[in-house]
């Protein structure tokens, strides 16, 4: 009889660890949707100091419109709408933009490889790595 308790007791713990270990897998992928930052006014003027201050390559290239996104894990990504403003085709690189975060630090994308036709528009999701702080500006000349 005692060791059939303890059968029994054995068959509980391994199936309540198996439940908490499906329930932790789950809760990771809920902590990796990504959520829409909350809109807020524009920061018009930002004077972080930076010792090498990171610029965007000059192109062509405009931002027509952008909104930010982020989830728990931390990774922070911005959908945005570029222009090419001239009649020639432009590339659209990872060092052609620079998201700055709420502490000041800045980084270049991780996923721009695009080539955009004179005049053309492109809607594009861009990652900016994972960061505790969320982006307050994006930068493109």
């Amino acid at each position: 009889m005692k060791i059939r308790c303890i059968q029994i007791l054995v068959i509980i713990f391994i199936v309540s660890l198996n439940s908490s270990v499906s329930f932790s897998g789950e809760a990771l992928e809920k902590d990796r949707v990504l959520h829409f930052d909350q809109p807020q006014a524009p920061l018009k003027e930002l004077n972080f100091k930076h010792k090498h201050e990171l610029k965007p390559v000059p192109n062509d290239l405009r931002i027509v419109e952008i909104s930010y996104l982020s989830n728990d894990v931390g990774e922070r990504w911005a959908i945005a709408t570029f222009e090419n403003k001239s009649a020639g085709q432009r590339f659209l690189k990872n060092k052609s933009i620079v998201a700055t975060f709420a502490d000041g630090v800045q980084t270049n994308s991780l996923n721009l490889n695009e080539t955009l036709k004179g005049n053309e528009r492109l809607s594009k999701a861009v990652f900016f790595g994972v960061y505790p702080f969320p982006i307050v500006s994006v930068q493109i000349e």
